[in-house]
């Protein structure tokens, strides 16, 4: 995790410098086109002059439509710079038709149609084509601007936003002036003429609107004007669509929970976890032989220990084992009655292989625990079919145990089905393994061999657990490999391997679901760590961690949200003087998808530290290589991609290399270079990015600097009252919050 911090400080400085890498088209031979889906444009057209109408934003405008071009009017989206056609529609039954462009650049929209006996052809210009899915209007206002500005324009530079402002309101003024013109082509502009050639307009009715165009257009400063246009009208996507995403990926993982709480599923687990809490007063202690004989201190006893005929009560619990004495009020022929508090629990043989055991209470009389419980093997004893069922006044209904039990010195199978109301489990094969032997130091110490497993497993499990109109289903094979851990009577038995295979949970009720599959393997170590002067105790370490096709989804009326991916990971557990691991090296490959709002990701992470690992990671003194590649799809957006890659050197240098960022058309590569001191404090850094179109950014680590096209500076670049201010060389600037 503190890789993933401080990766996330250069990111941040890296990402926000992208924001500055927007939007702009190319003069001359124009930009790359883009991979669909692009931006989706609605046109709309109105062929009726309104002088009250706005239009001094013609490419946003947002108009009530009152005479419409007919339906299957033509649509055609061309570059402004280049001519290529980008884009060809139609209009539609409500007077709108979409066409999907790419986003960053600089177009001409025309719609050509015929309406009663005149031809039209409609036109708007497009300085930067947004991200973000845009309504573009088109009337007769737009069009006398737009041919204006590409009769001395079109196919020889991108214009801006500003210089087109201009030319309309040139545009709406003679409209006002003149609100009973005739806006179609005859009229006042030339009939087949093609958009941006010399005598498209009527020069001698619209002369004060020609005269209105700027005589020069900067162009690489309109490349620098762009790019920030492109961030205050459409944002970045990939940031707004997180944003929106978010609470959808957090209803993923927290569908179980909601499940769960809606179905009380919980306080199902509740329930069961403290009957086992109440099996160990007597229950489990006599099932498994956990009793001393008060004065005794060499073995632990089990029922064949004991006599027949007599009965024990439970004079005290040394944490281990129950300590009882002989009672003989309590004592009935033919059985052992050991006797705690109000409990009492009766044991009756059965022949030479097992015991009936049944324990009561008499303040609760419901309760009634009883199962067959076999004798500890002196060698081997074959399948034992036993039967457990236990009910009291929390769980009325028994829960029952059907099944094997198969046992030599050194290992234990338990096969059979497990049911209650709520629950049914088909145990599959659940075995361990313990050692013929007590670990050194242990034996003649009343210890077992069971409480020293070496290996557990459950294979081919089935769980199911219904409740409050919600059910849960578990399968799975787990396989755990144990260590002894500690000294003395401080030794204990830990898991240090574990594998799942083929493990899935599913939860359903309430019009939801939400389930999670794959495989997994884990490898850990124990560490001796002192917690203080008087106590000390072991703590577990990660080493490995493998994850294999790991699903997670969840199903709602919104859609369905699915996660899966593939993971490594390594770590070391440094030396005792730091009681901690560091991460080695790691791997991810993952995809998200959402079908409500048709997002999907897919991505690599890899991450590989190179020096030796001594002490805890920081930027300054630690040798890594990271990275990131992916992309981001959804519907109405193009592709955003992800290629980056992030090193240190172990001298407290950390470089930030861009192969890519953004999209087909509108990317910026580059380098990001960070010294670090001691502490991992930044104390120096420097951004070099590039976009598409050549707009150059350099940075500082206090995000200052400047815009470059062409190695001309067209604006300074500053922080100022928390935002970033862009300063152009013309005197105009603009914010960046």
């Amino acid at each position: 995790m503190k890789v993933v911090t401080k990766l996330a400080i250069l990111l941040a400085i890296a990402v926000l410098a992208y924001m500055l890498a927007g939007c702009g088209g190319g003069g001359g031979g124009g930009t790359s086109s883009i991979s669909s889906p692009g931006t989706t444009l609605t046109i709309g057209t109105d062929t009726s002059l309104d002088a009250n109408k706005s239009t001094t934003r013609g490419d946003t405008r947002d108009i009530t439509l009152t005479a419409p071009l007919p339906v299957g009017s033509t649509i055609e989206v061309l570059d402004f710079a280049t001519g290529e056609r980008l884009a060809t529609g139609t209009i539609g039954d409500n007077g709108k038709g979409n066409v999907v462009v790419p986003p960053g650049k600089c177009v001409v929209i025309t719609v050509t149609g015929t309406k009663g006996d005149k031809n039209y052809r409609l036109s708007t210009v497009v300085a930067c084509v947004p991200v973000e899915n845009t309504e573009v209007d088109l009337n007769p206002v737009t069009t006398i601007a737009a041919e204006a500005i590409g009769q001395k324009y079109y196919k020889k530079q991108i214009i801006d936003q500003a210089s087109f402002d201009i030319v309309l309101t040139a545009a709406q003024t003679y409209a006002e002036s003149n609100p009973d013109m005739d806006a179609s082509m005859g009229a006042l502009l030339t009939d087949d003429a093609e958009y941006g050639a010399s005598n498209v307009l009527d020069s001698a009715k619209l002369n004060a609107v020609i005269s209105a165009v700027p005589a020069t257009i900067e162009s690489t400063l309109i490349k620098g004007k762009n790019t920030v246009q492109q961030l205050i009208e459409a944002g970045l996507p990939w940031q707004q669509i997180l944003d929106q995403e978010g609470p959808s990926m957090s209803a993923t993982f927290d569908a179980f929970a909601t499940v769960v709480d809606d179905a009380e599923l919980e306080l199902v687990v509740g329930r069961y976890r403290a009957l086992l809490s109440r099996l160990q007063y007597i229950f489990i202690p006599a099932s498994i032989g956990q009793f001393r004989i008060s004065g005794d201190f060499e073995d632990a006893k089990t029922l064949w220990d004991l006599t027949v005929g007599k009965g024990y009560e439970v004079i005290s619990n040394d944490g281990r084992y129950l300590i009882i004495e002989e009672n003989s009020s309590i004592a009935a022929s033919g059985k052992i009655v050991i006797a705690r508090g109000t409990h009492t629990l009766v044991a009756t043989p059965n022949g030479a292989g097992s015991f009936s055991i049944r324990e009561r209470d008499s303040d609760d009389s419901a309760l009634n625990y009883t199962a067959t419980v076999p004798k500890e093997p002196s060698s081997t004893v074959g399948a034992l079919a036993t039967t457990v069922s236990v009910q009291d006044k929390y769980l009325t209904t028994p829960i029952t145990f059907s099944g094997s039990i198969t046992a030599t010195t050194t290992t234990a199978t338990v096969s059979g089905t497990l049911t209650s109301a709520e629950v049914n489990v088909n145990t599959g094969t659940a075995s361990a393994t313990f050692p013929s032997s007590l670990p050194t130091g242990l034996q003649g110490d009343g210890y077992q061999t069971f409480e020293f497993p070496t290996a557990m497993s459950l294979t081919g499990t089935d769980i199911t657990v219904t409740a409050g109109g919600a059910t849960a289903h578990i399968t799975g094979s787990v396989n755990v490999k144990l260590s002894w851990v500690g000294t003395g009577h401080d030794m204990y038995t830990a898991p240090t391997e574990a594998t799942l295979s083929g493990g899935a949970i599913s939860v359903s009720g309430n019009s939801k679901s939400a389930s999670i599959s794959g495989s997994a393997s884990f490898k850990c170590e124990h560490v001796l760590v002192p917690q203080d002067q008087y106590d000390s105790g072991y703590q577990m370490f990660p080493t490995d961690l493998t994850l294999t096709n790991g699903v997670i989804s969840a199903t709602t009326s919104a859609g369905k949200i699915e996660a899966k991916g593939n993971a490594t990971m390594k770590a070391k557990v440094l030396s005792n003087d730091h009681y901690d691991s560091e991460l080695q090296s790691a791997t991810f490959h993952g995809e998200y998808s959402n079908t409500g709002t048709h997002l999907a990701i897919v991505g690599d992470i890899s991450f590989q530290r190179t020096d030796s690992i001594t002490t805890s990671f920081n930027l300054y003194s630690s040798k890594t290589a990271t990275a990131f590649t992916g992309s981001m799809q959804r519907a109405g957006y193009p592709s955003w991609v992800v290629d980056m890659a992030f090193t240190t050197d172990g001298a407290g240098n950390a470089d930030c290399t861009i192969n890519k960022l953004g999209w087909s058309n509108l990317f910026i590569t580059g380098n990001a270079e960070g010294t670090y001191d001691s502490s991992d404090h930044l104390t120096a850094a420097a951004i070099n990015l590039t976009n598409q179109d050549g707009v150059v950014i350099a940075l500082d680590k206090t995000l200052s600097g400047t815009m470059k096209v062409d190695t001309e500076k067209v604006a300074d670049i500053s922080k100022e009252n928390g935002m970033l201010k862009i300063s152009f060389v013309d005197n105009s600037f603009e914010y960046l919050p």
